[in-house]
């Protein structure tokens, strides 16, 4: 592979460019790259923040737009989470925030079709991607979230359980069982999960 600018920290694709987010190798930058091929790459835009007071955690295709997160955080041992922001952007190159708050970062987004949400120490929610607000969900953090094309779900690395809702608005937690999982995907059929517990498939 050609063109990288560091280490890979999140991946999204719209279907005929991949977007990857890159930590820099000298640890002060982070850079959004895209790539036809998954060989070669463009550097689009960059985030000149040093490492350790900011880092990104998501982005995704939201439909029309790629959606960006990105958290603060201060101290070391371990490092405390300060500040979210929320990005959007049309080309990778430009991005324009949106939403900022102190309620703690978001590692993951999840779209509908009618609402987007945003997974991680508590939830955010959006009909536009734009306009974003805190949701019901305060209490949790969670690692992953997807849309099955009949409910979100989410998901823990810390075991604390998984949350369903059809509609992102009412959540009930469907699971108990102390599972840590790191990541979740839906493949149309069946959701799929992978930790360090394993891989897990489930209904949707």
């Amino acid at each position: 592979m050609s063109g990288l600018p560091g280490s890979i920290r999140a991946l999204a694709w719209n279907g005929s460019e991949i977007a990857a987010v890159f930590l820099s190798y000298s640890d002060t930058m982070y850079s959004v790259a895209s790539s036809i091929d998954g060989e070669n790459w463009l550097t689009k835009g960059t985030f000149t923040q040093p490492q350790a007071e900011a880092r990104i955690d998501a982005i995704i295709w939201a439909g029309s737009f790629w959606l960006l997160s990105s958290a603060k955080s201060i101290g070391t041992s371990p490092p405390r989470i300060d500040s979210l922001f929320i990005w959007t952007s049309s080309d990778l190159s430009t991005w324009n925030l949106r939403y900022s708050d102190s309620g703690g970062y978001i590692s993951d987004f999840a779209y509908s079709g009618t609402r987007y949400i945003g997974i991680g120490q508590g939830m955010v929610e959006s009909i536009n991607g734009y306009d974003w607000q805190r949701g019901n969900l305060s209490d949790i953090e969670e690692n992953g979230v997807i849309w099955t094309g009949q409910r979100f779900i989410t998901t823990s690395y810390n075991g604390s359980g998984a949350y369903a809702s059809s509609e992102g608005l009412t959540w009930s937690k469907f699971d108990n069982d102390n599972i840590y999982i790191r990541g979740l995907l839906f493949d149309g059929q069946r959701v799929i999960g992978v930790g360090p517990d394993g891989i897990f498939i489930g209904e949707p």
